[in-house]
């Protein structure tokens, strides 16, 4: 805003706002005189800067929050440029917006996983754990079905009946680690004649074209994502106890979420029947839970019937 001074022979003019206080020259005569000092009210702080700040802060991982502190520094940073010397909070109105985009970005990247700081996984833990039986041995013996394995820890959970039939349907047994989301079943299958090596084939056709079989009971294709299908390997093991063992490990899509499954087929003898062991869990998860996963397939092991 320009000053207006009035120098002695008369002459009035303005001078700008940057030479309060300094000596200037009168334009008509000459004269040397002082602009007067500018007199401001005290700075204040703007409460927008200030609900900036706050909002990220108590608002953080709420979306709503958060977004509301980035407008609020947005406007803040309009209304101090337009009130300079009288508005201050510049530096809170930035932090505050810095904070929002920093916590909207982390609350939509946790949305999207299904995790947010791991009240996805205490939940799951809560709902599944308290279905699953946690007791007895590690070691599993299902005389019934003719197998045994072996639960890596007491973190392995295994699913009652009803919750068998709810998850894997086709299965004899289920184990589940509820707080890593991962599972094993186990499911007895006839080849139809073909080879071991033929049916591991005809598994994966399956998987890639119709997705996972025997889960959830949803009918054939309703699971697959054909173009999400990856295969990481498929060998051959060394026979185990006299039993022939094929390996696959892929990555499918199923549900929304990828997934990585690591499945062995076991076949024991001359005859038609076999072993599906499967595992899975989130493709994200594989190198964390892959250990545990092995383990159990790699106990697996044919009960013999001659005994």
């Amino acid at each position: 805003m320009p000053l207006s001074l009035s120098c002695r022979c008369g002459a009035k003019f303005e001078v700008e706002e940057t030479l309060a206080g300094q000596a200037v020259t009168c334009p008509e005569c000459q004269r040397s005189l002082k602009a007067p000092a500018v007199r401001r009210g005290p700075v204040s702080t703007s409460g927008l800067a200030i609900a900036s700040l706050v909002l990220a802060l108590l608002g953080a991982f709420t979306l709503v929050g958060t977004l509301a502190a980035i407008a609020c520094g947005l406007l803040a940073v309009i209304q101090i440029s337009r009130n300079r010397g009288r508005l201050a909070g510049t530096g809170f109105a930035l932090f505050g917006i810095i904070l929002g985009v920093a916590f909207t970005g982390l609350t939509l990247l946790a949305v999207s996983r299904g995790e947010l700081f791991g009240v996805g996984d205490q939940l799951r833990v809560r709902v599944l754990g308290s279905r699953l039986d946690y007791s007895g041995p590690l070691e599993i013996v299902q005389e019934q079905y003719g197998f045994k394995l072996t639960r890596p820890s007491h973190k392995w959970g295994v699913a009652p009946r009803d919750m068998l039939q709810e998850y894997t349907p086709n299965s004899q047994l289920l184990l589940i680690n509820a707080a890593t989301d991962a599972y094993v079943d186990v499911a007895a299958v006839q080849l139809g004649g073909q080879g071991l090596d033929r049916y591991r084939d005809s598994l994966l056709t399956t998987y890639r074209t119709q997705g996972p079989p025997g889960m959830f009971n949803a009918p054939p294709g309703a699971l697959a994502r054909n173009n999400d299908f990856k295969l990481r390997h498929s060998q051959r093991l060394p026979n185990r106890d006299g039993a022939e063992v094929a390996e696959v490990c892929f990555d499918e899509r199923v549900a929304a979420q990828s997934f990585t499954f690591l499945i062995q087929i076991v076949k024991q003898g001359d005859g038609d029947r076999a072993y599906v062991v499967r595992g899975w869990c989130l493709r994200r998860r594989f190198g964390h839970d892959e250990e545990d996963l092995r383990r159990v397939l790699d106990s697996f092991r044919v009960l013999d019937r001659r005994r």
